[in-house]
């Protein structure tokens, strides 16, 4: 998926990079999404880094944005919900991300 594919998605209203649209920073976290559908923010995605966007050397996004785009197509946070939309994109989920 290239970032104007991303961008593209319905529920995705925009990319805030270096700090969070809300104007704080992101801290302690590399992204967040706004998923939840009461925030005035709802359906941004915030990055810290721009050079975390891409895959080096590629036009395809990174796996931080599809986790990303994951929570704002689940609606929700690193839950079952949020897993099942994580691997039908197709992505592993990593142990961290496992149900514990």
């Amino acid at each position: 998926m290239t970032l104007s594919q991303l961008l593209a998605v319905k529920v995705v209203r925009g990319l805030a990079v270096g700090r969070c649209v809300n104007h704080s920073r992101l801290t302690n976290q590399h992204a967040h999404a706004h998923h939840d559908p009461t925030d005035k923010y709802a359906g941004w995605i915030c990055i810290e880094n721009p050079r975390r966007i891409l895959k080096p050397g590629s036009q395809q996004v990174s796996r931080i944005m599809l986790e990303e785009l994951a929570h704002l197509l689940s609606g929700h946070g690193h839950d079952d919900a949020w897993r099942a939309v994580m691997r039908s994109m197709g992505l592993r989920l990593t142990k961290a991300e496992r149900k514990r």
